[in-house]
């Protein structure tokens, strides 16, 4: 057993190994841990039991006047070590009993369909559990400053005229084109009421409303227009959208939005993959160029934009 030790375990700085000793070393152990410490190495992948651990126990090369802590068996040339799991101590004997005991309570458990095969301590089921995760279990962040509400309203109400404006000139200028459609509205809250969350920053909002504009736009030409399909695309489009911003690390809320419309629009069904440029790319450009001259006025440091230009952190 001594041997499962690592010597930063066994041995104290500024100890030898001729010395007799009393480390105490104090540390949580997996199901796997606990097995490696006892010679077994088995590779068993298990739902950890999770608990206070300490090992307390000594190495010398003169076994015979042996110094442990805690509750030990000393026999002649030979010392054991006592475990503490919780406050209460184990002999090793008693140890290995206990890893065979969560052995057979794993194998219950797989087919009895439970949760858990933690031994300390005892967790409910798995409806129990899985209706846990339903409660409460934070405080709401703090209300907005007048001040801060004020940068957000002047600043999304700046983007929204930018983009309104550009569109109405392509309307005059009788384009198929637009400029703004209903994904533009999030993306206004994301860059000018939060502008340091991350998926506000500048990749997140072009590259990922133009991965998601692709895939509205492609889902629609696939099976959109299909009789037998009416009701698929919508269904296709948004999931398809979710995968390639999260490909790509792009994830951005509004994106759904955009590969929504590319199904839904009549008018997106006329310019096809254009409506990729038109406005996904373009006018997220714009709209984020407009963020980053309004929200750098501000000398609050929490409005400060972008947080990142990175898309991957190797880069």
């Amino acid at each position: 057993f001594f041997s499962a030790l690592s010597p930063a375990a066994t041995t104290p700085p500024g100890s030898s190994w001729g010395l007799p000793h009393r480390p105490v070393v104090r540390t949580t152990l997996t199901r796997a841990g606990v097995i490696r410490r006892l010679g077994r190495f088995e590779n068993n992948p298990t739902s950890p039991t999770r608990g206070e651990i300490r090992i307390a126990g000594m190495h010398s090369a003169t076994p015979k006047s042996p110094q442990v802590e805690g509750e030990t068996d000393i026999e002649e040339g030979k010392a054991q070590i006592g475990i503490e799991i919780n406050g209460k101590y184990f002999k090793v004997e008693t140890l290995r009993a206990l890893v065979h005991e969560l052995e057979e309570r794993s194998q219950s458990a797989k087919s009895s369909m439970a949760c858990d095969e933690s031994i300390v301590p005892e967790r409910p089921g798995c409806i129990m559990e899985y209706f846990e995760r339903w409660r409460h279990k934070r405080d709401a962040p703090p209300s907005a400053s007048l001040i801060t509400v004020a940068w957000s309203v002047v600043g999304s109400f700046i983007g929204m005229l930018v983009l309104s404006c550009l569109n109405s000139r392509l309307k005059m200028a009788q384009s198929t084109f637009v400029f703004i459609v209903g994904s533009f509205g999030a993306q206004s809250v994301l860059l000018f009421a939060a502008p340091t969350a991350p998926l506000s920053q500048p990749w997140n909002c072009v590259v990922g409303n133009l991965v998601s504009a692709f895939a509205g736009v492609a889902v629609w030409q696939t099976i959109g227009d299909s009789a037998a399909l009416p009701c698929l695309a919508s269904a296709v489009a948004v999931p398809f959208a979710i995968a390639l911003m999260q490909a790509t690390n792009s994830l951005h809320p509004p994106g759904g939005a955009t590969a929504l419309i590319a199904v839904l629009d009549p008018e997106i069904h006329e310019i096809g993959f254009m409506y990729i440029l038109f406005p996904a790319v373009l006018a997220s450009l714009v709209h984020v160029l407009v963020s980053l001259v309004w929200n750098n006025l501000s000398s609050d440091v929490r409005r400060h934009y972008p947080s990142t230009w990175k898309p991957f952190n190797w880069m």
